[in-house]
């Protein structure tokens, strides 16, 4: 080479170019990898969700049980409430002869 300038500039292309496909390189490498990234972020999402949606099922029927419940206590008090017999204290026992003086 004649003209080391075109040698210089000619080193400084290989060397961009190579860097250029290097870093081409390992951004589609990095894609790949946040590609499977965000397919397990979104498989976790929907696991998530359907976890989600059945804690709100299970509350609600927990809720309507307890509902149920609390009605059938009331009714089962009122029940034994008309059932119930009073209770008498008994008297003491007077002893006999007693009323004599």
């Amino acid at each position: 080479m004649e003209n080391p300038a075109v040698y210089i500039i000619t080193l400084i292309a290989g060397g961009l170019a190579t860097l250029c496909w290097f870093l081409i390189r390992r951004n589609h490498v990095l894609s790949e990898k946040i590609g499977i990234l965000q397919a397990s972020i979104d498989s976790k999402d929907k696991e998530l969700q359907r976890l989600i949606t059945e804690r709100e099922e299970a509350d609600k029927a927990c809720n309507e049980a307890i509902k149920t419940l609390s009605k059938e206590n009331e009714k089962l008090k009122s029940a034994i409430s008309q059932y119930k017999k009073p209770v008498h204290m008994p008297q003491p026992i007077k002893p006999m002869g007693s009323g004599i003086k």
